[in-house]
């Protein structure tokens, strides 16, 4: 009986137990999906099999997912063009670095359509987006990594960043490639929380880390909300000491900034919101958030207080194994409190406008996926039901982001067909430009007949 007993408690063969499939070192089969998943001895041979299964790992979908990603955000924008405050921008010599954009330091945004309109004008509108989508990718990328560093499967990583990969509620950032300056906002944060909040800390990594929220704040404003989720993930996981170090470089320059230029931007003329005001306008924010990126209409406002009463029990504990997600929950709700002190005068609903809830999307992601991570494994059918899940959003986003990118092409295409109606008009008579008529009060309302004019002169239009 012994002997029975030692035979069936041998040791699996080896080649089960180890996969080779490249230079990562000692990589074992997970079949649970959490960090890690597949390892390799690089002292095995790869076999096609082998090779095989490399091909379905997380980290080749998600790659895959990106590319795939990338080219249909460029095939859906092949037909736009400049639209609404780009007019402000491109090809507008008198425009200050450091001068504020909406109330926004937007240096960094000026500095790409200054490197840009010389090369391609108003002829070619895809590298202006190619900017943007790419700041897209990689938010998409880093929150990919964020996730996977906080526990989450990555199998469940891959699948949730695939979902905002093709978020339809944030087509307005996708499609205008002027929301670069909201998206390189939240990829320098979420940069600067890898960084600093996760892997082993070094001296460089905060420095670069350092340099990251200086960027995120001078792409626009967003970038003072990603400085609070990148201090509070950094002093829950290492320290306020360390969080001050890390995030103090940005507050300055920021604070430099505004007195110098800022606070000059006469933008300021609104009265501030009452607390309930901006109680109203964070619910409807959130709500919005929830619904449009998981495509359940009307689950809304049980999904914030599911993920509001999560955050507040994890801090009651005081657990700190989920330090990011609580930090960018705690980010979203800072995000709709700070849009609400400039937008609540165009009324509450500003707050479902796509380009907030692209970033509150991208800041729930972390908590979104320890909760599906969660659900998968209190039940037989939990990860059956969160696959459903990711899988409805994805092919709900996608179709939404297809119709709002369908619609926005139509939007500056008319623009495009004005403005090339009005140079003509200047060309034929030859007179003097009218600098305050305005061939598309609607979709380019500072855009004036003086403009085309200077833009005939630089010969930046298309040729009709």
């Amino acid at each position: 009986m012994s002997d029975m007993l030692h035979r069936t408690r041998r040791p699996r063969p080896r080649i089960l137990r180890r996969l080779s499939f490249g230079r990562t070192a000692d990589v074992r089969l997970n079949l649970r999906g959490d960090s890690g998943g597949l390892q390799a001895d690089p002292k095995l041979g790869v076999t096609p099999a082998l090779r095989r299964t490399a091909i379905n790992s997380p980290e080749a979908a998600h790659y895959f997912s990106v590319l795939l990603a990338g080219g249909l955000l460029l095939y859906l924008g092949r037909h736009f063009w400049f639209h609404y405050d780009e007019w402000d921008i491109v090809g507008n010599p008198s425009l200050g670095l450091f001068e504020p954009h909406s109330e926004h330091w937007s240096t960094l945004p000026y500095l790409v359509y200054r490197a840009l309109y010389p090369v391609f004008g108003l002829r070619q509108y895809l590298p202006y987006l190619a900017v943007a989508d790419g700041l897209h990718l990689g938010v998409a990328h880093l929150t990919w990594r964020v996730m996977r560093r906080e526990g989450v499967g990555d199998w469940l990583a891959t699948g949730l960043v695939g979902a905002f990969l093709v978020l339809g509620a944030g087509a307005e950032n996708l499609g205008w490639a002027w929301q670069m300056g909201f998206m390189g906002s939240v990829f320098f944060g979420y940069l600067a929380v890898l960084l600093a909040a996760t892997g082993r800390p070094t001296r460089w990594r905060d420095v670069i880390a350092a340099a990251a929220c200086v960027a995120a704040v001078m792409c626009s404003g967003i970038g003072l909300v990603m400085v609070v989720v990148t201090a509070l993930a950094t002093g829950l996981r290492r320290g306020w000491q360390c969080a001050l170090a890390v995030v103090m470089p940005a507050l300055l320059a920021f604070a430099a900034w505004y007195f110098a230029y800022g606070r000059h931007s006469g933008v300021h003329n609104y009265a501030a919101p009452t607390v309930g005001g901006s109680l109203a306008f964070l619910w409807v924010g959130l709500t919005a958030t929830a619904e449009t990126t998981s495509g359940l209409k009307y689950l809304g406002p049980l999904l914030v207080i599911a993920a509001l009463g999560w955050a507040a029990w994890r801090i009651a504990r005081r657990q700190p194994g989920s330090a990011v997600a609580l930090a960018c929950v705690s980010g979203t709700v800072a995000l709709f409190a700070l849009i609400s002190v400039g937008r609540m005068q165009y009324g509450i609903d500003s707050a479902r406008q796509g380009r907030y809830v692209y970033i509150a999307a991208a800041l729930m992601l972390p908590a979104a996926g320890l909760a599906l991570r969660r659900l998968a494994a209190s039940t037989s059918m939990g990860a059956s039901l969160a696959a459903l899940l990711v899988l409805w959003a994805t092919v709900h986003g996608a179709r939404v982001l297809v119709l709002a990118e369908r619609q926005h092409a139509a939007v500056t295409g008319h623009t495009r067909q004005l403005v090339l109606a009005a140079a003509a008009r200047l060309e034929d008579r030859r007179s003097v430009a009218d600098p305050l008529w305005r061939p598309d009060p609607v979709a380019a309302p500072t855009l004036t007949e003086g403009r085309i004019a200077g833009f005939m002169r630089d010969g930046a239009l298309p040729v009709r």
